[in-house]
C-alpha cells in the first residue's frame, strides 16, 4: 500500500514538472524570439570582426568610417577609444565566418537556434548520465530554471557567445574516454577562451596526460606560430586586451577622434525604424550587475583595487583549489569525472571573476555546465549544498531591491557550493574507501 501511495506521489511530481516545463519554454521561447527580431548588439561586432578575418584583415583596431562597407558598419562602435570592441579571440571570429555570410536580420534567428541546440544538447547529456530519478528531476528543475535567469534573458537578447564555453567544456567531458577527440575539444575551447585551460588541469592532475590528447594541443599552436597571419591576429588581439584593460581600470588608455554614427536606418535585412518601434512598444528591463572582484572592492573600500593584488588573489584562489583536491583525493580516493568536472570549470570561473575587465551579468551563462553536472550528481546527503544553489538561482531570477548586489552574491555561492560538490563534502563514508583508480 506504502508502495503504491509513493509511486503515486512519483506520478504526480513528474505531471506538475512536466507542466512547468511546457509553461517555463513556452515563456522563454516567445521572449527570446521577440530579441532575435530586434537587435543583437554583441552578435553584431562578432559577425563584422568575422568578416573582417574573413577578407584577410584584423578586427582589433578597426573603426568603420565613411565610404567603407555596411558589412563592418556597428553602430555601437562609435566611441572614442583606440581599440575596436571586437574582444573575441581570432578562433571565434573564424568560427562565426558562415554567420558572417547571411544577412544580420538572418543571423540573429540563426543564432538563437544555435544556442537552443547547444543548450539541450547540454540538458539531454546531464540527464542522461544521471541515473537516480530525483537527479534527473534536478537536471530538469536547474534547467528550466535557468532560461528564467537574468543572465541567460541577457545573453539571448544581445545575441553573445558564452554559451559557447560550458558547451564545449561538456563535450570535453562527453569525449574523454577517447583522448584524441577529447583533446580536440578542449584544444578548440583554450583557443576561442585561453584561460579556459584552467579547465582541464584537474583531469590531467588526477588522470595523467596522455600524448593523444596533446597532439591537437601541438597542431593549433603550431598554427599559430607558424602562420604569419594567424600569429598576427594573435599579436593584435594581446595588445588590443591591454588596451581593454586600461580602460576598464581607468588607466588612460590610448584615444583617437570619434566619428559620428550616420544612424543607417535599413541595412542588412533589418529596418531600426520598425525595431526601435518593437523595443518602445513593450520596453524590457533586464537587471544586470558587474560581478567581477575589483567591482566589490571598489564598492566596499572605495578606491581602484591595484592590478596585481587582483592577480595574486586570483592565482592564490585557484591554487587553495588544486591544493583542496588534491587533499579530497587522497582522503576519499578519486573523485568521479563529473566531479573533476566541476572543479575544472570552477577554476575557470575563478579567473572570470577575477578578471580586471568589467563582467557583465551574461557572463552568467557559463554556470550552466557546472550546474547540470552537479543536479545530476545529486545525493540527499548534500542537501544543504543542492538547497545554496537554488538559492543561488532564485537570486538570478528575481532581483530584490533591499538586496544589494543579488546577482553577484548568487555567482559566488554558485562558486561555493559547485566546490562543495566537486570535492565531496559530505560524502566520504561513499568514498573513502574507493580505490584510487576508480572513477
Amino acid at each position: 500500500m506504502e508502495k503504491s501511495s509513493s509511486r503515486s506521489w512519483v506520478r504526480v511530481a513528474w505531471i506538475c514538472l512536466s507542466l512547468g516545463a511546457i509553461l517555463v519554454l513556452w515563456y522563454a521561447l516567445t521572449r527570446d524570439v521577440r530579441y532575435s527580431r530586434e537587435y543583437m548588439g554583441d552578435l553584431r561586432n562578432r559577425v563584422v570582426g568575422a568578416r573582417i578575418i574573413a577578407e584577410h584583415g584584423s578586427p582589433y583596431f578597426y573603426k568603420w568610417k565613411p565610404g567603407d562597407s555596411l558589412r563592418y558598419y556597428d553602430p555601437q562602435a562609435f566611441d572614442i577609444y583606440k581599440p575596436s570592441i571586437s574582444t573575441s579571440t581570432p578562433f571565434l571570429h573564424r568560427l562565426l565566418i558562415p554567420l558572417g555570410d547571411l544577412p544580420f536580420a538572418t543571423a540573429m534567428r540563426v543564432w538563437l537556434v544555435v544556442l537552443y541546440v547547444l543548450y539541450f544538447a547540454m540538458v539531454v547529456y546531464a540527464f542522461v548520465v544521471a541515473r537516480a530519478p530525483s537527479a534527473r528531476a534536478a537536471v530538469l528543475v536547474t534547467a528550466l530554471l535557468f532560461m528564467l535567469t537574468n543572465a541567460w534573458e541577457l545573453h539571448t537578447k544581445y545575441g553573445q557567445t558564452y554559451l559557447l564555453i560550458p558547451a564545449l567544456a561538456m563535450l570535453v567531458i562527453a569525449l574523454w574516454r577517447w583522448p584524441f577527440l577529447a583533446g580536440s575539444a578542449a584544444a578548440v575551447l583554450v583557443m576561442m577562451r585561453p584561460n579556459s585551460a584552467l579547465f582541464v588541469v584537474p583531469f590531467l592532475m588526477a588522470r595523467g596526460l596522455r600524448w593523444s590528447f596533446v597532439v591537437p594541443w601541438v597542431i593549433a599552436v603550431g598554427w599559430v606560430l607558424l602562420s604569419p597571419g594567424e600569429r598576427g591576429l594573435w599579436m593584435d588581439y594581446e595588445r588590443m586586451l591591454g588596451e581593454q584593460v586600461k580602460i576598464h581600470q581607468d588607466l588612460s588608455p590610448m584615444t583617437r577622434p570619434a566619428i559620428t554614427d550616420p544612424g543607417y536606418l535599413h541595412w542588412e535585412g533589418l529596418d531600426m525604424d520598425t525595431v526601435r518601434a518593437r523595443i518602445a512598444r513593450d520596453p524590457v528591463h533586464i537587471y544586470s550587475e558587474n560581478g567581477n572582484l575589483f567591482v566589490l572592492y571598489r564598492k566596499i573600500v572605495g578606491r581602484r583595487m591595484p592590478l596585481v593584488l587582483i592577480g595574486v588573489l586570483g592565482v592564490l584562489s585557484i591554487g587553495a583549489v588544486m591544493v583542496a583536491l588534491v587533499l579530497a583525493r587522497r582522503r576519499y580516493g578519486a573523485p568521479e569525472p563529473s566531479q573533476l568536472a566541476i572543479i575544472g570549470f570552477c577554476l575557470y570561473m575563478i579567473s572570470d571573476l577575477f578578471s580586471p575587465i568589467y563582467r557583465h551579468a551574461y557572463y552568467g551563462v557559463q554556470w550552466i555546465m557546472p550546474l547540470l553536472l552537479a543536479a545530476s550528481l545529486y545525493k540527499k546527503r548534500l542537501k544543504r549544498w543542492y538547497l545554496g544553489l537554488l538559492a543561488a538561482l532564485l537570486l538570478n531570477i528575481v532581483h530584490l531591491p533591499f538586496l544589494k548586489m543579488g546577482n553577484t552574491l548568487g555567482e559566488y555561492v554558485f562558486l561555493v557550493c559547485l566546490l562543495a560538490i566537486g570535492l565531496g563534502s559530505g560524502d566520504a563514508e561513499s568514498r573513502k574507501s574507493a580505490p584510487e583508480g576508480t572513477s
